[in-house]
């Protein structure tokens, strides 16, 4: 029922109107067929009358209205579902993006939140509307199978209490075979999963070339085969197991239709029935218990994925993170005692540290891999909030600050970064106006036009080179006209010198901009005015390239390692 009240909301909450309609419809319609059958009964007397002497018009023009009402039904229920579908895609996946932008990091990357987000990654709004239009058809059927019974007690008591024995004991049995299925499919097997693997593998646009030039097709297609025929003997078992409860429904429909002609034969002998009760047993006694599969079917449909609607509310309701307003003042970025581990671990990733980075300089953080530097540049851009001590934008806990505030402050380019299959104007300015020829002529992207294409989800599309993707999430960040510009080796891919050369262009046009380079490669430190070396998670030296090399600590150490390896190649 809780999947069901959920669907109701979240269906209600991005449709509106809509919402309301389709409610409305169906009501209607699921009382138009009780409604048929006794207005059926009243026409077939009518008639009769007719022929004696005696005629009432009425039931069967209300007859006539009610076959018309359930055929333009339909036509109405058409134009609504493509309304319904139109509406929960825009507003639901609008509300999903909403929330999840307005939810901490931290929040996000709990297993049971990431959990709740695999559950809903295909399309939610569509599962969504089965789980409405189950529950409608669900509503429906019980509205049919009543006021079925309330004609058939008109009738006679002995015929209502039988029907819905009948019905009682039908839905019982088909259930119980659904039932059967249904938990073949909950419970994947391994050789469904070993055959679903092969399907991914066979669409993977990057495995294909390997397929392709290893000449893996047959190795792949043989496995498939062996996964899918072991799949369908395993269903077919199931399948055959689960139509014992089918039969058993069978039967009680046969008992059901016997005890219907026992009853009409016993009435005609004793001259005790109308045309019209005749007319109306008989052309319901057969169709009515055909609604029981339709029933289990829908009702098994919300019980194995109502936990989408109660995914979808979970999410949409969940904490969201706490806004402050805080006034800015000053140009820096400062860490004051701060220590942090990573939510669901016990190591410390870093460990009390303290500096403060200015607005107008160049700044390296720079270390072996592990040493905490991308983390440094996570508590910065308010992913996560430090176990110990704090973090200051400008006097602003970034933790606290506004989606705006973050990005009106800092411009980050990931190690990670993600080029999108849009344009390439798009792609730096997200939609916004802007001029950007500057920056593709800067980062040699200038031979290809603003308009093109990214990936091949356009016909004119084009693939980057892993080069140039990186050079467009650097134009990306550039573009924005942030305080703070931080590099968190992006471009570790690239050929050292040529990657060096590229940010010292870079940092001679970013005037008055606040620039911070997150790198393992020391030759990019030699730019910065100011270079923090990391350990461990600790600060062991700070200085410029020539103080820590006149120190003749670790950074000289690693700076000459280095040094000694670009000589050799």
């Amino acid at each position: 029922m809780k999947a069901i009240f959920n669907t109701y909301r979240l269906v209600r909450r991005n449709a509106g109107a809509i919402y309301a309609l389709i409610l409305l419809e169906s009501i209607i319609s699921a009382l138009t067929d009780p409604l048929i059958i006794y207005a059926t009964k009243l026409s077939v007397d009518s008639i009769v009358g007719f022929v004696s002497g005696g005629a009432d018009v009425k039931p069967v023009i209300f007859l006539v209205l009610l076959f018309a009402w359930k055929e333009l039904s339909k036509f109405f229920r058409n134009i609504l579902d493509i309304k319904l579908e139109q509406r929960l895609e825009l507003n639901l996946n609008k509300s999903l993006m909403n929330k999840l932008s307005l939810i901490a990091v931290d929040e996000i990357e709990k297993p049971e939140f990431q959990d709740k987000l695999n559950q809903i990654k295909d399309r939610a709004h569509l599962a969504l509307i089965e789980l409405f239009n189950s529950s409608i058809l669900i509503l429906s059927t019980v509205i049919k199978v009543v006021g079925i019974a309330f004609v058939f007690f008109k009738i006679s008591s002995i015929l209502g209490i039988s029907y819905l024995i009948a019905a009682i004991f039908d839905i019982l049995f088909t259930f119980m075979a659904v039932n059967k299925m249904n938990k073949m499919f909950e419970n994947t097997s391994r050789n469904e999963r070993e055959m679903e693997n092969v399907i991914d593998i066979l669409k993977n646009k990057d495995a294909l070339y390997e397929i392709k030039v290893f000449k893996m097709k047959n190795l792949f297609l043989n496995r498939f085969e062996k996964y899918s025929s072991a799949v369908f003997e395993e269903r077919l078992g199931t399948t055959l197991k689960s139509q014992n409860y089918l039969l058993l429904s069978s039967v009680v429909n046969i008992v059901w239709m016997g005890l219907v002609i026992l009853f009409i034969v016993s009435k005609l002998l004793a001259k005790a029935i109308g045309a019209g009760d005749l007319t109306a047993i008989v052309t319901s006694a057969s169709s009515t218990l055909d609604m029981a599969e339709d029933f289990v079917y829908e009702a098994s449909t919300v019980s194995n994925n109502g936990y989408i609607a109660n995914t979808l509310f979970y999410i949409l309701s969940y904490n969201e993170r706490k806004v402050e307003k805080s006034s800015k003042y000053g140009d820096e970025i400062e860490f004051s005692h701060v220590s942090f581990k990573y939510p669901g671990t016990e190591k410390m990733v870093l460990n009390d540290l303290s500096f403060k980075i200015n607005k107008d300089k160049v700044t390296a953080i720079v270390g072996e891999n592990g040493a905490g530097k991308s983390t440094i540049i996570k508590l910065v851009a308010g992913l996560y909030e430090p176990t110990e001590g704090s973090v200051k934008i400008s006097n602003m806990n970034p933790y606290s600050m506004s989606n705006e505030d973050i990005s009106n402050e800092l411009s980050i380019v990931f190690q990670d970064f993600k080029n999108y299959e849009i344009s390439l104007r798009d792609n730096i300015l997200f939609g916004k106006a802007g001029d950007i020829a500057e920056d593709l002529r800067l980062l040699e992207l200038d031979k290809y036009s603003e308009d093109t294409n990214i990936g091949k989800l356009e016909e004119d599309g084009v693939y980057l080179s892993g080069g140039e993707s990186q050079k467009l999430a650097l134009a990306r960040a550039i573009q924005k006209k942030s305080d703070f510009l931080i590099f968190d080796e992006p471009t570790a891919s690239m050929d050292p010198m040529v990657e060096a050369k590229m940010y010292d262009n870079i940092l001679k046009v970013l005037k008055n901009r606040g620039a911070i380079i997150i790198t393992h490669r020391l030759v990019l430190s030699k730019l910065a005015d100011d270079i923090i070396v990391l350990n461990e998670g600790r600060i062991i030296e700070r200085g410029t390239h020539d103080e820590l090399m006149k120190k003749g600590g670790i950074y000289k150490q690693m700076y000459e390692e280095q040094s000694g390896w670009y000589k050799e190649n």
